[in-house]
């Protein structure tokens, strides 16, 4: 058989193509687009993923859509026309974070859509985590004060399980009543951060969907409504964070799991160039950032 694969090459796909299938939770060949393909591709660079398992992943389902093609079950393969090395193995997209003001409008829009979802967003936005780390978040790993966190799973570079960090969860901590008393905090969610971005992102496409039709029957100008990553509440919390403390730098690196202070000040350079420009909107009313430094000799917790 021409171009057969060797058995490690065939169980690579099939890992692969297993983790597209959840995230794709049933979707229709015919409904798959490049916007899709990012969707995922950019769930994967959040969940801290190799650019070459990203790649072994599209190749795998640029296999099966390419395959697709030939027996006309759909008219184009998406992957094949995806832009990978715009979008693979660099940060492609503009630091684009959402306001305070966004970001509650968000948790109220997609709430109607799924209630652990919108916790999800705002614990996000309060804590500055990974969504890998938050939807791997357990009750045991929250301190007897319930103001801390030590994150064990879903760090980066954590395989091998003996690297962690201990965060402060600032106003999240307000939200732990209303969450699981054992286990996973967001049990109702999928531990898999491709498959719970990915499926976020295909609602925003919808809501975007409805709002053209509306539009058009309603014979008004639609209105292109803002559409965040899960990973941009990260960067929200950083840019709120140096807002209210602008020495907090080397404390926020710690919070966010920086391995350089050179990469949290990318967000220093932002609310001195773009966030300057457009007079990035801060609302502490609504949501907190880094807290305080203790006093010394304070107890840490």
């Amino acid at each position: 058989m021409p171009h057969a694969l060797t058995s490690k090459t065939a169980w690579r796909y099939e890992t692969s193509l297993v983790q597209i299938s959840e995230a794709l939770e049933g979707t229709p060949l015919g409904d798959i687009t490049t916007a899709t393909v990012l969707d995922f591709v950019m769930a994967r660079r959040e969940d801290v993923c190799a650019s070459s398992t990203v790649r072994n992943d599209l190749t795998a389902w640029s296999r099966v859509l390419g395959y697709a093609v030939t027996k006309d079950w759909i008219d184009v393969n998406p992957v094949r026309n995806f832009e990978r090395k715009i979008y693979i193995g660099r940060d492609a997209d503009m630091l684009d974070p959402p306001e305070d003001a966004a970001v509650q409008t968000l948790i109220e829009e997609v709430a109607t859509w799924s209630t652990d979802v919108a916790d999800l967003v705002r614990w996000l936005r309060e804590t500055g985590m990974r969504l890998g780390e938050a939807l791997a978040i357990d009750r045991q790993d929250i301190h007897p004060d319930g103001r801390h966190a030590t994150l064990r799973r879903g760090v980066k570079r954590n395989a091998g399980g003996l690297k962690t960090r201990t965060i402060d969860l600032g106003r999240a901590a307000d939200m732990l009543y209303r969450l699981p008393a054992k286990g996973r905090l967001f049990a109702n969610l999928s531990a898999d951060s491709a498959v719970v971005s990915t499926r976020y992102g295909q609602w925003c496409r919808q809501r975007q969907g409805r709002e053209d039709r509306e539009g058009r029957v309603e014979g008004r100008q639609t209105v292109p409504l803002a559409r965040y990553r899960l990973h941009d509440l990260r960067r929200a919390f950083a840019i709120a964070s140096l807002i209210d403390d602008p020495t907090c730098i080397y404390r926020l690196m710690e919070q966010l799991g920086h391995s350089s202070v050179k990469t949290t000040e990318i967000y220093t350079r932002f609310l001195r160039g773009e966030g300057a420009q457009r007079r990035y909107g801060r609302d502490s009313n609504r949501f907190g950032s880094l807290p305080p430094a203790l006093a010394p000799g304070s107890a840490n917790g």
